[in-house]
């Protein structure tokens, strides 16, 4: 075994490894950006629920006004927020496209290298094999 080999298979489990943090850190982003989705839906849900309510009393509607213009910028705050969470889950994605092509990489130059390794052994058994039947036919053998 050359020392490629294990060389090879270290470099697969590290691109392995880093495949798999990528792909856990693409799994929160996106689980994130559901969460700040889910917070966003219900924000507007709010909104359309106080903004649908009945006439009331000087007070009531004061409050009522205050209660719409902060659910206002909350979900200005949210877009923002989705915004950002959407760049982030992206630049995830492309960081774990990227790991999967490393690893894939990996892969094909271990398999290459056993299978180089192989053909070595295969060739070198001939030749052991072939130098043994010259030596017993020359009468050189025991």
């Amino acid at each position: 075994m050359s020392n490629a080999s294990p060389r090879r298979n270290r470099i697969l489990k590290v691109r392995t490894v880093s495949r798999r943090l990528a792909e856990q850190r693409l799994g929160q982003s996106e689980a994130s950006l559901r969460h700040a989705t889910g917070i966003s839906e219900r924000v507007a849900a709010l909104r359309t629920a106080a903004a649908e309510c009945g006439q009331f009393s000087g007070s009531l509607m004061q409050a009522r006004g205050e209660m719409l213009a902060r659910l206002d910028t909350a979900r200005t705050g949210i877009a923002q927020s989705l915004m950002s969470l959407t760049e982030q889950r992206d630049q995830q994605h492309r960081l774990f496209v990227n790991a999967r092509k490393n690893e894939r990489i990996a892969e094909k130059l271990v398999e290459a290298t056993e299978k180089l390794e192989r053909q070595q052994q295969e060739r070198r058994q001939h030749e052991v094999g072939l130098f043994r039947k010259t030596r017993n036919s020359s009468g050189l053998g025991a």
